[in-house]
């Protein structure tokens, strides 16, 4: 019995999250989106068999679904098994097989967890299924469609690249389509500086995403202005990322934090305020939350012989510092 395995990073977002989110990036001139991996994975493993049967185990939280064959799994209502269902139907399996998918990543940490699950999900059946020609930007747009269905809310595209590879991530949008550029010697400065904390909150990226799409549809001034902001901030750290000008990144994650308080109201919570004021003590000079906020993660920025003091300051407040490295 063949087994097939893929492991898939998630990732850090330096700037231009809800940009990448469709129509936005269309509808805004010159929009830019910066991530990079790091070594927090999403796990799918996939052994086929020689019959129908199809078992599907999600450790994370401990639940294991069994069919006697497809047909029986496309009749499943189960809200929990709706993500794993999406996927298998996208590529209708012949024969029976068992999956196991797991993450490391916590649950709405906003470190893009889902969708690099489904980017290993993805990969995994190309490899058993052994289904060629398909290059990042189709899988991407395949995994993002699937993930819509199942959250029944609009998707970004970012996580999904910065599922694809390890590196610095830099995903350039206009009307003729995505362009992804990908540099795999920048990343040390990062292991130097950052400290990735999780606020033990979880946060919901999909109901945050539809909440601003819907406003700027609806032309309200406050969300188009905010978007604008992000967006020109995006693009400074395109330029400083390629510049290798690293000295400017706190200064752009207290822009970036500025904007996304104008963005949306549900952006703060009151671990991420705690966290901010701990950091801030402990002589950080750049605070950045991942993905849409309001609870998940975030990276502080530290010079590099302050950046003990700030692991020792936040230990004390009993906060879970991820043991991540960018890769």
């Amino acid at each position: 019995m063949n087994t097939f395995v893929t492991k898939c990073p998630t990732r850090i977002d330096l700037a231009g999250g809800t940009i990448d989110l469709w129509p936005i990036w269309a509808m805004i001139e010159k929009c830019s989106t910066v991530n990079v991996a790091i070594d927090i994975f999403t796990t799918c493993e996939i052994s086929e068999r020689s019959d129908t049967k199809i078992i599907i185990r999600s450790p994370d939280i401990k639940k294991e679904w069994s069919f006697a064959d497809f047909s029986e799994l496309q009749s499943n209502t189960d809200k929990d098994f709706l993500f794993f269902k999406a996927h298998i139907q996208h590529w209708q399996p012949k024969q029976g097989f068992e999956l196991e998918a797991r993450s490391q990543s916590p649950v709405g940490g906003g470190l893009g967890g889902s969708s690099s699950l489904s980017v290993a999900i993805y990969k995994t059946f190309q490899k058993w299924l052994a289904v060629e020609g398909l290059d990042v930007h189709q899988m991407v747009r395949h995994c993002s469609n699937i993930e819509a269905q199942v959250l029944a809310t609009p998707t970004g595209l970012q996580d999904y690249y910065g599922a694809a590879s390890k590196g610095l991530h830099i995903i350039d949008f206009s009307t003729h389509g995505v362009h992804l550029e990908t540099y795999s010697e920048h990343v040390n400065v990062f292991n130097d500086s950052v400290v990735i904390v999780y606020t033990g909150r979880s946060h919901h990226s999909g109901i945050n995403n539809w909440g601003v799409l819907k406003k700027f549809i609806d032309k309200d001034a406050n969300t188009t202005a905010a978007l604008l902001k992000i967006r020109d901030v995006a693009l400074k750290m395109r330029a400083a990322c390629l510049k290798r000008e690293w000295s400017m990144l706190p200064q752009l994650f207290t822009e970036d934090f500025t904007a996304r308080e104008q963005l949306s109201q549900e952006f703060m919570s009151p671990e991420i305020a705690e966290l901010k004021k701990i950091s801030d003590q402990a002589d950080a000079v750049g605070f950045k939350i991942c993905g849409a906020g309001g609870g998940g993660c975030v990276a502080i920025w530290s010079d590099a012989n302050k950046k003990q003091k700030i692991i020792e300051a936040i230990h004390k407040k009993s906060y879970q510092i991820l043991d991540a490295h960018f890769l």
